[in-house]
């Protein structure tokens, strides 16, 4: 029997009313220093992952780390020499939670799948100023997003979701 959470979404996408209220709302040493970190690992090898629900860390072949997490307003990502020590692995009893929306959608958390699909294949990231998109050659492509969880809002789920 399915486990149901219900949950809200994260935080909600920025808008904004004229092209250049964006362009002034964006940060040009940011978006330099996203694609910098971008460089470092698009086109490398995923070996495998680890993650606890919350945050998410991808190794790659070239010894580079991408951590991934829900924040406040945006999804939170960095490239790093050294895999951070601090998570634990999401166990098997959290494969079966499903998700409720307040409107009544319910769908399955399917994390797992679609993780395992990255593995052993090139992959490259893309920020924008919210979510980070992730692909793999010949695949899909996915975003990062975030729930909350209902009954607990200190809790977030880190999702991730076909475009």
């Amino acid at each position: 029997m399915a486990n149901y959470v219900k949950v809200s979404y994260g935080f909600s996408p920025k808008a904004y009313s004229t092209m250049s209220e964006a362009l002034l709302a964006s940060d040009g040493n940011e978006q330099t220093s996203s694609s910098d970190k971008c460089h470092l690992i698009n086109g490398h090898v995923v070996l495998d992952y680890e993650f606890d629900g919350t945050c998410l860390i991808i190794h790659f072949d070239n010894g580079k780390y991408l951590t991934v997490l829900p924040g406040s307003e945006k999804i939170e990502w960095d490239v790093v020499n050294n895999k951070p020590d601090n998570i634990v692995t999401v166990g098997q009893s959290n494969d079966g939670i499903m998700f409720e929306l307040s409107n009544g959608e319910k769908f399955k958390w399917n994390w797992r799948e679609i993780l395992n699909s990255f593995i052993g294949k090139q992959i490259a990231i893309s920020p924008s100023e919210q979510y980070l998109f992730i692909f793999s050659r010949e695949g899909s492509e996915y975003v990062f997003s975030s729930l909350l969880d209902e009954e607990n809002i200190n809790k977030q789920y880190l999702m991730i979701s076909e475009t």
